[in-house]
């Protein structure tokens, strides 16, 4: 009889062998063509004042000096600016490929979210053609690229137990260190982590013994470590508007926070997490899921949130999703109220991540179309008519965007060839990039920048032109954000009327 049977076994066997080539095969085109979508993207954008920044930042100042003393006007951790160190110091790498080198670090956690991931597949391409993980973290050049793929990566060790802690260590380490976020999300795997050890300490063997404490040696140094790079100088600005909030508003963009990183309603947002910590509870991941949405929401709204920092308590809420799913082998054995509660999560998560493909389509198609900043025409503008050895001057935060343009400072009034180009988030250098004296106003050309429309500065436009300038060029940018147009970025040069 089972020698009878013995060719439909074998025939089963192959037929299930090709069918999981063919998943792998899938899975590869679907990489390859965010992969393609990203670059592409990267190719079209314009980038803006802070991707600027951090490339200054490396561009102008060595590596110590760096992560121990200008970081911590920053307000962010060095990996980042340690890639960007070793890529301008090292390999010489021009500032047009910054988006390009940003974006394969994204495209590596696309890469881990589709082939690690414990999701079933219709779940983990619609995370990874979501708006935060192939648009705003993805070709935005800036440190939160990383995130994903240091997240995930984590997830992925998190859920193999003591099989690999100083590799789990040393990605929650560098994780710690990309952004402030990236710390919470950490602490969230490696408290639960360092507590379900802590309970099977006595069955461990020696050597498991031995690798963990290695592991806690590990991340503890690099929690030490980070309160040395960002332990705040009493003159920094990076924080300075959470400072004018009330407690009620910052509860108030906490909440904006939270529900923007999920649909934008804040009823459906509520629902989605309740869910998610009912899941969470009963999967015994509730603790990693707690502390990375509540860390990250109360860091978007009671120290420093951007709408593009929404992502970031997303992306802590797919990392407590991916810890608690059940494997294959789980799922099979899961009954009653605990198979329709997994069934209702994995269908409102769907939902969730498909409703924002439409976020993802409408920002990428802006970005193709229009410009996300105006600083890169400018730059041109100013290079066509040699602005920078005729005399320019600068003024407010994003003039910093025109500067990896040209090989040194060009704005006279911060320092020129001699000082550094980027803007140093101290309180006396913001008021003076911010302090506009007309009767200093001496070079031939001006370079303002705005979170503004045009018609929104006419009176400037007006008091400039008194003073002996004339408008001579302008460039209008969006920071493209979900379906929106985001926050405005415009340019304006004047040149003086009579130069001599």
């Amino acid at each position: 009889m089972l020698a009878a049977n013995e060719p439909a076994v074998v025939a089963g066997k192959a037929a299930s062998i090709s069918y999981t080539r063919l998943l792998r095969v899938l899975d590869v085109a679907v990489l390859g063509s965010l992969a393609t979508l990203v670059l592409f993207t990267v190719s079209k954008h314009e980038p803006w004042a802070d991707e600027a920044q951090s490339w200054l930042l490396a561009r102008d100042l060595g590596w110590w000096r760096l992560i121990f003393s200008e970081l911590r006007y920053e307000g962010h951790p060095g990996v980042w600016h340690t890639i960007l160190w070793v890529a301008i110091h090292i390999f010489h790498v021009r500032y047009e490929m910054l988006g390009y080198l940003g974006g394969m670090f994204a495209i590596g956690g696309l890469a881990v979210l589709i082939f690690l991931a414990p999701f079933p597949r219709v779940l983990r391409y619609l995370i990874a053609t979501s708006y935060f993980f192939v648009y705003q973290y993805a070709v935005i050049a800036r440190s939160y690229e990383l995130l994903p793929l240091l997240a995930f990566l984590a997830a992925y060790l998190f859920r193999k137990r003591t099989a690999s802690p100083v590799l789990f260590a040393m990605t929650l380490s560098l994780l710690a260190h990309v952004s402030i976020h990236g710390t919470v999300i950490a602490l969230a795997l490696g408290v639960p982590y360092g507590l379900r050890t802590w309970r099977r300490w006595p069955q461990l063997a020696t050597g498991a013994r031995r690798r963990v404490t290695i592991a806690g040696l590990v991340f503890g140094v690099a929690l030490m470590f980070l309160v040395v790079v960002l332990y705040p100088p009493p003159d920094t600005v990076a924080m300075a508007e959470a400072g004018t909030f009330t407690f009620q508003q910052h509860a108030q963009k906490t909440l904006f926070g939270v529900a923007g990183s999920i649909c934008d309603f804040p009823l459906a947002s509520l629902l989605v997490l309740i869910l998610a910590c009912i899941w969470s509870y009963e999967r015994g991941s509730l603790l990693v899921l707690i502390i990375g949405m509540c860390g990250t929401g109360l860091i978007y709204g009671f120290l420093r949130g951007a709408q593009h920092h929404q992502g970031l308590i997303l992306l802590s809420l797919v990392t407590g999703l991916w810890v608690g799913w059940p494997s294959p082998e789980e799922q099979a054995a899961l009954q009653g109220h605990s198979l329709y509660l997994h069934r209702i999560v994995l269908v409102t998560f769907i939902f969730v991540f498909a409703w924002q493909l439409r976020w993802s389509y409408t920002a990428i198609r802006n970005d193709w179309a229009g410009s996300y900043s105006g600083a890169r025409d400018t730059a041109m503008f100013l290079k066509s008519v040699h602005a920078d050895e005729a005399g320019c001057s600068g003024f407010l935060y994003w003039t910093v965007g025109v500067q990896p343009y040209f090989p040194h400072n060009i704005f006279e009034n911060l320092g020129g060839p001699s000082a550094h180009a980027y803007i140093h988030n101290s309180v006396s250098y913001a008021e003076q990039i911010n302090n506009l004296r007309y009767s200093q106003l001496k070079s031939r050309f001006l370079v303002f920048s705005f979170a503004k429309r045009l018609a929104q500065v006419e009176p400037l436009i007006q008091l400039v032109n008194e003073h002996g300038y004339r408008l001579v060029y302008y460039a209008n940018g969006s920071a493209f954000f979900k379906d929106r147009a985001g926050e405005p970025q415009l340019y304006l040069v004047f040149e003086r009327v009579d130069p001599d």
